[in-house]
């Protein structure tokens, strides 16, 4: 598909964050104890939501009191019912450890629904819960922009300083405008330019199977958790990019996913395990690390790990690199597979290449991982049918 860079338009998205949080049984209601006694809950508020759309809000809570030891967890759950909470939503976020103010984003939500939120602190004697806050999500705007080619930009501070992000939009060569196109996240490698993806899925948005969506990192970079050079929220950056592609047409919001490679993966596990953003992510050449794993309350997703056996830059069987240490590949998979209380893999073998498949997941999820003997770091260039295998495994969620 030839690029058109003729339609830029500059997006200003202001991050500007409310902070809450909350408790099983209200935490702001009692706590006697206070710091330090491990029969202690935390006490956190909920704040009111605030920046709401028609699929996304802000957020946050505040913590007082850790309560027994530290809060180790801590975030928003939301849901349709009156009562929201870790083992019963329709989302959540996790928003990091410790005491104090904190942000959230609310995602993947319907247009036009009321919806209850309450911030949750968790310590070792337990899941604490501010009090409950409503709010009713927007009707969705009729949107103003057609779907071509183009550059849209974000604006975000970054160390003190205004930096634009760019973000390019790959759409199909003839958009029907009966049809909404599925969103596809696109995150490049470690010192790689976006525009690295236009040839990469152009088969599969040009023929009209999605729109892909390929942000910039900054620095070349992006902010998952290594060595990397960059201190931008890219969570953050993330979710202004949903809310700016609201402006346009002909986009499907219930079937939103993401693709990683090498950093890019880093990234898009980063953004499986805080955010809802995604109904299914693929992740190439990297796999999970030891200080950034999925547990019981992380959001549902579909995860289709591909890793090669000749890579020797994040090694296949782990260990410490570029500021990880990542696990075994297979042990990644299982992982997922464990948190979303899949079945035992089946093992599929594909010539000299071996299919993990872990079925029957919440949700209706599913977890594969495929190990490619021969792959090295670049297994994925040049290799479009891989690309054609992986969006096979993500449209079905």
């Amino acid at each position: 598909m030839k690029y058109n860079a003729t339609k830029a338009i500059l997006i200003s998205v202001c991050l500007i964050l409310a902070c809450s949080s909350d408790s099983e049984a209200d935490s702001n209601v009692s706590n006697p104890g206070g710091n330090g006694d491990e029969n202690n809950l935390a006490v956190v508020i909920t704040l009111a939501v605030g920046n709401i759309g028609s699929h996304t809000a802000q957020g946050g809570g505040s913590i007082s009191v850790s309560g027994a030891g530290t809060v180790n967890s801590r975030g928003l759950v939301w849901s349709q019912s009156g009562t929201p909470t870790l083992s019963n939503n329709d989302g959540i976020s996790i928003d990091g450890s410790g005491s104090g103010s904190f942000t959230s984003s609310l995602t993947a939500m319907s247009a036009s629904t009321l919806y209850y939120v309450r911030a949750y602190a968790t310590n070792q004697a337990g899941t604490a819960y501010g009090q409950t806050e409503s709010f009713t999500t927007l009707e969705i705007p009729i949107p103003l922009l057609e779907l071509v080619d183009s550059s849209i930009y974000i604006d975000q501070i970054i160390d003190g300083l205004n930096v634009s992000r760019e973000v390019l939009l790959e759409v199909p060569d003839t958009v029907d405008p009966s049809i909404d196109y599925p969103i596809v996240f696109a995150f490049h490698g470690r010192n790689v330019q976006n525009d690295t993806w236009i040839n990469k899925l152009n088969h599969l948005t040009a023929s009209g199977a999605f729109v892909g969506v390929y942000p910039q990192g900054h620095q070349l970079m992006w902010n998952s958790g290594g060595n990397e050079n960059t201190t931008a929220d890219d969570v953050a950056f993330v979710n202004a990019i949903l809310i700016a592609l609201e402006d346009y047409q002909n986009l499907d919001f219930e079937r939103v996913y993401a693709i990683g490679t090498s950093n890019g993966s880093g990234m898009t596990n980063k953004l499986a395990l805080e955010t809802s953003h995604f109904n299914a992510v693929s992740t190439i050449v990297a796999q999970l690390t030891t200080s950034n794993l999925p547990n019981s309350n992380t959001n549902p997703t579909a995860v289709f790990q591909v890793n090669g056996a000749a890579d020797t830059t994040i090694p296949i069987d782990g260990g410490p690199k570029l500021g990880y240490v990542f696990l075994d590949a297979l042990e990644s998979a299982q992982q997922w597979a464990n948190a979303f209380e899949c079945d035992d893999y089946q093992l599929q073998n594909q010539g000299a290449d071996q299919l993990y498949i872990f079925s029957n997941c919440l949700d209706a999820k599913a977890v594969r991982y495929l190990r490619i003997e021969n792959g090295e770091h670049n297994l994925h260039w040049g290799n479009p049918q891989l690309f054609s295998d992986i969006w096979d495994f993500l449209k079905d969620f």
